[in-house]
């Protein structure tokens, strides 16, 4: 995923490319633009993190001392982690978004607005990534998940199931193989008929899309934690 962003960015004629980061033992070559091991080495106005939880808190709290700008696509952090990133964004701009895809980030309302008229209709979530893909389910999915309970606030997730459905339930269920770069797929299961709203990722294209427009808005954007639908202006 960095290697695409970093692309998008040096094909962006409003953005320049300073450098990346990576850890030292997997520098072995020359990308094309310069590859630190230490961000303070870095002259950057903003930092697009997609990482891991544990090593991006630190590299997170390093760029806020230095007022960098945050867009943060790392999934995966827990609840004390984002509490973290909260208080970050007292002293610098981050958005935060499980998912940079602008196609997401409207399905996102779009479930929202299906779970408020369809009452009644069961609703599932399956999501299906690649097999190196280490937090399960996504947090797109918990997105969803999280978007639809605002329209139907009883609701509850489930990831296992043994017996009969329970009304208030909704699975939301993970699938590991190949190569899958994302799909996500909620179900609206009423008397006679299922309603599906899908999105399928073609390729790390449509995250770095996104990513370029959440930069775009933290350079203009003052301190606040910001997520992809006031990016999107939704």
């Amino acid at each position: 995923m960095g290697s695409v962003v970093a692309q998008a960015v040096r094909e962006a004629p409003d953005m320049e490319l300073v450098a990346g980061i990576e850890a030292p033992e997997r520098i072995s070559e020359d990308p094309g633009f310069p590859l630190l091991s230490r961000l303070s080495e870095a002259k950057a106005q903003i930092l697009v993190d997609f990482t891991r939880p544990d090593a991006s808190l630190s590299l997170l709290e390093e760029a806020a001392r230095a007022g960098m700008g945050l867009v943060i696509g790392t999934t995966g952090f827990t609840d004390e982690q984002k509490e973290r990133i909260k208080r970050l964004s007292e002293a610098v701009p981050v958005v935060l978004s499980p998912n940079m895809s602008l196609g997401i980030n409207l399905i996102l309302r779009l479930v929202s607005e299906a779970a408020r008229l369809l009452q009644g209709y069961d609703i599932e979530i399956t999501e299906a990534h690649h097999k190196h893909k280490s937090d399960a389910p996504s947090g797109t999915a918990k997105a969803l998940f999280e978007s639809i309970k605002k329209s139907r606030p009883g609701i509850r997730p489930v990831s296992v199931r043994t017996g009969t459905r329970e009304p208030e339930e909704v699975g939301i269920f993970s699938l590991r193989g190949g190569e899958v770069f994302g799909e996500h797929t909620v179900l609206f299961m009423g008397e006679g008929e299922v309603v599906e709203i899908t999105h399928r990722a073609l390729s790390r294209r449509c995250f770095a899309a996104g990513t370029l427009a959440a930069v775009r808005f933290v350079a203009r954007s003052g301190p606040g934690l910001y997520t992809m639908s006031e990016v999107l202006g939704l």
